[in-house]
């Protein structure tokens, strides 16, 4: 009764007829939750800096803002938590400030209120005018489909990223477009457009070489897998998984990546996710 492999890693899902966004169980949710706070605490793949103090540079609230996308995979509830006592970097520059606002929106989207998630989507909707606002826009489409349970309309869909991945000045919001591009793979996929799937999540792997921790590069090649997965280029979907596993080796504890590899690996190779491979 199980795909785990054709289900969203956005929202990730268990039975067979879960919708692709459907919410985890809460009790597997909040237990992996545990786990990588337990991770975050002794500072392992996820955690690549040290907590933040009540004013930080720009990089250590790059590495706190990290450390929260990482904990929202698991837990969104303590992930929006520990964004809301996040402080504002001082001297933080308007695309800095605006990648804090997607990624509360993105994690408020996942979590169980309705109303941090319309604050969040109201402060991007509400931009103020200049080069940044068509950006916002954009980002709070792309909160509001990750919060969606079906696929959206097609005048609803997201604006391509293309443009804006070229535009000067927006090199700290590679990490919300790169959480947007994951997005889109996910509602082309569900819509059984593969070839847009794979074209976004593929965009999404290159960003991830760019900028970030070790787990997002892990996370995009697992997505690329689970996208060629979905449209049966099982070959294709094995060199990406193997090239994941290889990387996820020296950090045994990101339960949460493992669950995904393994169980996208589950659907190509027979008992890979016996209780014995995940020993």
């Amino acid at each position: 009764l199980t795909t785990l492999g054709r289900c969203s890693p956005l929202r990730p899902c268990m039975p067979a007829w879960t919708p692709p966004f459907s919410h985890w169980p809460l009790a597997l949710t909040r237990r992996l939750g545990h786990l990588a706070a337990a991770l975050l605490a002794a500072g392992g793949l996820a955690a690549p800096g040290n907590s933040p103090a009540s004013s930080p540079p720009s990089g250590d609230q790059w590495s706190a803002m990290d450390r929260a996308e990482w904990l929202a995979l698991t837990d969104p509830d303590a992930a929006l938590a520990s964004l809301s006592a996040l402080p504002e970097a001082a001297g933080a520059t308007p695309e800095q400030r605006l990648a804090r606002r997607a990624l509360e929106a993105y994690v408020a989207a996942a979590g169980l209120g309705r109303d941090p998630l319309d604050r969040a989507i109201l402060s991007l909707e509400r931009w103020p005018a200049g080069p940044l606002q068509a950006t916002a826009q954009t980002l709070a489409s792309c909160a509001m489909a990750r919060r969606e349970s079906q696929p959206m309309p097609e005048h609803e869909r997201l604006p391509d990223l293309e443009p804006l991945l070229i535009l000067p000045g927006h090199e700290g919001l590679l990490r919300a477009f790169h959480r947007c591009l994951l997005i889109k793979a996910q509602l082309h996929g569900a819509m059984g457009q593969h070839d847009l799937a794979q074209a976004s999540a593929l965009k999404a792997l290159e960003i991830s070489e760019r900028v970030g921790p070790p787990w997002r590069r892990v996370l995009s090649k697992i997505e690329l897998a689970h996208q060629y997965v979905q449209s049966h280029q099982d070959e294709a979907a094995q060199r990406f998984l193997l090239v994941a596993e290889d990387r996820l080796r020296a950090s045994p504890d990101a339960h949460y990546l493992w669950y995904r590899l393994l169980s996208l690996k589950s659907t190509l190779v027979p008992d890979a996710a016996s209780p014995q491979a995940l020993k």
